[in-house]
C-alpha cells in the first residue's frame, strides 16, 4: 500500500522479507526503516470493499489478490460466497492464509448446507504469473467479484489485460485506491466505467490515523467497476494453452505504489 507519490525503497524481493505480526499492523524492516505492510485502521475500507465486490452477498464466487492481516476476507467470509480463492505471494502471510482457509472449510463442513462452499488459497503465488495460464493450470476459474490488495506490486497496471478472462459479464471490482486527495474527472471515470464511493473514516470511529506512508487523510475513495454485459462464464476451449489478453474494457488502476 501506499501513495502513489511514496517511493519503495527497500533492498531485494518482498517475499525474502521477514514478516513481523503484530495485533494491530504487518511491518517489515530494511536497513533500519519500517514499513507498514497493512494496518487496522483500514477495517472499514476492507469492510466496504467487500460489501460491493460481494454485491452484498448476492455473488458466489470471489478472488481476492494478497491476504494481508485478513480483515477482508473476513468480510467477504460473512457473506459465505461458494469458493473465495485468494492468492498471497508472500510466504509468511500465506500461511496465516492457509490457518484462515481451514478454520473456514472445518466450519462450512459441519453442514450438509454448507459442504459445498470452499475457501481455497494460493500460496507463495505471483498472481500475474497464474493469470496467464489456461484455468487448467492455474486452479483458477471466472469470478462474480474481485478484490485487490497487494503491495508494492509492480504488475498491477497489467491486470486490466485480464479482466475479460477473470471477471464475469456483470461482476465487480475494487482495489486499493492511493490516491487520497484526488479523483479522475467525471469524462474519465465515464471511460473508465469507474465510479468512486467517499468513505469518511472518522464516521467508523477512527479519530486519528496513525502514521503510515500510504494514507493520511480521513476521506478514501473507492473504486468500483462493474463489469458489462450479460452474465456468462468464459469457457477455456479444448487445447487451449495460455489465455492472450483482451484489453477490451479500457480500465485503469493504480494500487499501493
Amino acid at each position: 500500500m501506499a501513495r502513489a507519490d511514496y517511493k519503495f525503497e527497500y533492498k531485494g524481493s518482498l517475499k525474502e522479507k521477514a514478516m513481523v505480526f503484530a495485533a494491530d499492523k504487518i511491518t517489515f524492516s530494511d536497513d533500519g526503516e519500517s514499513y507498514n505492510v497493512m494496518m487496522d485502521w483500514e477495517a472499514p475500507i476492507m469492510k466496504q470493499s467487500a460489501n460491493f465486490v460481494t454485491h452484498g452477498g448476492r455473488s458466489q464466487t470471489i478472488l481476492e489478490l494478497g491476504f494481508g492481516m485478513g480483515i477482508s476476507a473476513e468480510y467477504i467470509q460473512s457473506y459465505s460466497p461458494d469458493l473465495h480463492t485468494i492468492i498471497e505471494y508472500h510466504p509468511g502471510i500465506a500461511e496465516r492464509a492457509q490457518v484462515f482457509a481451514d478454520r473456514k472449510n472445518r466450519e462450512y463442513s459441519r453442514s450438509k448446507e454448507t459442504q459445498h462452499k470452499r475457501v481455497n488459497i494460493i500460496s507463495g503465488k505471483d498472481w500475474f504469473a497464474e493469470f496467464q495460464k489456461d484455468f487448467r493450470n492455474s486452479g483458477l476459474i471466472q469470478y462474480h467479484g474481485i478484490f485487490i490488495d497487494t503491495y508494492n506490486d509492480q504488475n498491477l497496471s497489467k491486470i486490466k489485460d485480464y479482466i475479460t478472462k477473470l471477471l464475469s459479464p456483470g461482476g465487480r471490482m475494487t482495489w486499493w485506491n492511493p490516491m487520497q486527495d484526488i479523483l479522475p474527472s467525471v469524462e474519465l471515470q465515464e471511460e473508465r466505467n469507474i465510479t468512486y464511493e467517499q468513505i469518511k473514516l472518522s464516521e467508523f470511529g477512527i479519530k486519528s490515523i496513525p502514521t503510515n506512508k500510504y494514507h493520511t487523510t480521513d476521506i478514501y475513495y473507492m473504486p468500483m467497476y462493474t463489469r458489462e454485459g450479460k452474465k456468462e462464464l468464459y469457457e477455456p476451449k479444448e487445447g487451449e494453452g495460455g489465455y492472450q489478453p483482451a484489453p477490451g474494457d479500457g480500465i485503469g488502476i493504480i494500487g499501493k505504489g
